[in-house]
């Protein structure tokens, strides 16, 4: 008997590859994005002492990118709190920042450039304020100095 015939995996590719995704690869960033901020050191300590800072810090995780693009284009910050999106990779948030800025910025394709910038890298750009929301600041950890 054939394995691969009797588990039906052809069928169940073809199955997932027509779900929506957009929950799911949502879920599983927002998941690895707050067990990574979870391993930096002092924010379990910060998390029983101020539940509230470790919940702005977990959302200034996960949504930094966006909330750095907004601030860049006078938009307000917590906007992307407000919707859920679609945005899956850090390509698509670099296209989305673009398209947003040149629906404001026609003629400035440097503007359009630091916004996309700032939306596909803004969460390791807002890691410095969000370790001052958690008490614990390490120049030293600044993506600008020290680039992935």
């Amino acid at each position: 008997m054939d394995l691969m015939g009797m588990l039906h995996l052809d069928d169940m590719a073809h199955g997932l590859a027509n779900l929506s995704m957009f929950p799911y690869f949502d879920t599983a960033h927002y998941v690895v994005s707050v067990m990574a901020l979870r391993e930096q050191p002092g924010v379990l300590e910060v998390s029983r002492r101020s539940p509230f800072a470790c919940w702005f810090s977990s959302m200034l995780f996960c949504f930094g990118g966006a909330v750095l693009s907004g601030i860049m284009m006078a938009e307000p910050p917590i906007a992307p709190l407000s919707n859920s999106t679609n945005e899956v990779t850090r390509t698509w948030k670099v296209l989305g920042g673009v398209t947003q800025a040149s629906g404001k910025y026609q003629d400035s394709l440097l503007v359009m450039i630091a916004i996309g910038w700032a939306k596909g890298a803004g969460g390791g750009l807002i890691a410095n304020f969000e370790q001052l929301v958690r008490g614990v600041w390490k120049p030293e950890t600044n993506e600008l100095l020290k680039m992935s």
